[in-house]
């Protein structure tokens, strides 16, 4: 580089300066998002037990069915911004509704409803979920706990300058009140 940047000009020498770290930098990335893949998948083989190609294969999306009856449907229809879209469901759902096909074929048609079927594919999020299930409820139970406790003291703390209330001024008053309002 030095020989060719003393031959031509310093705007070569700068040209392959910039180039020498683009270069090192989206290695960096890439060699990071690859080994990032990499201990991701033996970490949930360690956590999940051994698994196979053919499970990760086989569980690529997630589905989840969502029931909607007759008053729910009601509901969407009226609170609709998009008339077009609505109208179509509408008319589908007033053809389920009252076929007698649809009731025989499901077998549980009770009172008319629709089921939506969302699908998504399965992602690293997912799975982190599904590795981590036990520690997301122990977090969360420990967060529950710390946010009942800070409650608490703030509570009996507001209790306790409220009983000293004789000796408070106007300003702290008003900073009590607002304290007691935040609590509760």
């Amino acid at each position: 580089m030095d020989g060719y940047a003393s031959v031509t000009s310093d705007w070569s020498r700068l040209y392959f300066m910039s180039f020498y770290i683009m270069t090192l930098v989206v290695i960096t990335i890439v060699v990071a998002l690859v080994l990032e893949t990499f201990l991701f998948r033996i970490q949930y083989r360690h956590k999940m037990g051994d698994i196979d190609s053919t499970f990760l294969a086989r569980d690529t999306h997630i589905t989840v069915d969502v029931a909607l009856n007759s008053e729910e449907l009601s509901f969407c229809v009226e609170n609709a911004r998009n008339v077009q879209n609505i109208s179509q469901l509408l008319r589908y759902s007033n053809y389920l509704f009252n076929s007698r096909s649809y009731s025989d074929s499901t077998g549980s048609y009770d009172s008319g409803g629709l089921v939506y079927r969302g699908t998504r594919a399965r992602t690293k999020f997912s799975l982190s979920l599904n590795m981590y299930c036990e520690e997301i409820v122990d977090w969360t139970q420990k967060a529950d706990e710390e946010d009942r406790r800070l409650q608490a003291s703030r509570a009996t703390a507001a209790r306790i300058s409220l009983s000293d209330g004789d000796s408070m001024d106007g300003s702290t008053r008003r900073r009590t009140r607002r304290a007691l309002s935040c609590v509760s």
